[in-house]
């Protein structure tokens, strides 16, 4: 099982069975290349298990008006095994730039978008139990 994994974007650090934790690095610039290339690297760690995820976006990240045009998720869209994702967005315009991007392609799991680690936290959680609970049913 991968643990942590970096990439020019962001380091991506599998911190429970079922939860990733993505920090993006200040002052990267996110280009769909870039998008694609993190998810590729979800999906090595998960290998399209379910799971959550958590993401921290600086405030000074900076975006490439190219990834407006690009389904990231589109490769995978049904089969990676991401259940829902919290993007805690450090500054207004991260925040909006995350929203409008998810308003031009709904995701395939259900999504946080907000300000607030804790809020974050507690919206993911219960997704999280619930994913942990089938793993339970599963094995038990």
């Amino acid at each position: 099982m991968h643990n942590a994994v970096e990439t020019p974007l962001a380091i991506l650090q599998r911190t429970g069975p079922f939860l990733l934790e993505i920090r993006f690095k200040p002052q990267a610039t996110v280009t769909p290349h870039g998008m694609m290339e993190l998810h590729e690297e979800r999906w090595k760690m998960f290998t399209g298990a379910p799971h959550v995820a958590i993401s921290f976006i600086p405030a000074d990240l900076d975006v490439d008006l190219n990834l407006v045009g690009s389904d990231t998720h589109a490769r995978r869209r049904d089969k990676d095994g991401l259940r829902a994702a919290a993007l805690v967005a450090q500054g207004s315009i991260a925040e909006m730039v995350a929203k409008l991007y998810y308003a031009y392609y709904p995701p395939h799991f259900q999504l946080f978008v907000g300000p607030d680690e804790q809020e974050a936290r507690a919206w993911i959680a219960p997704h999280l139990a619930a994913i942990e609970a089938e793993g339970t049913r599963s094995t038990g």
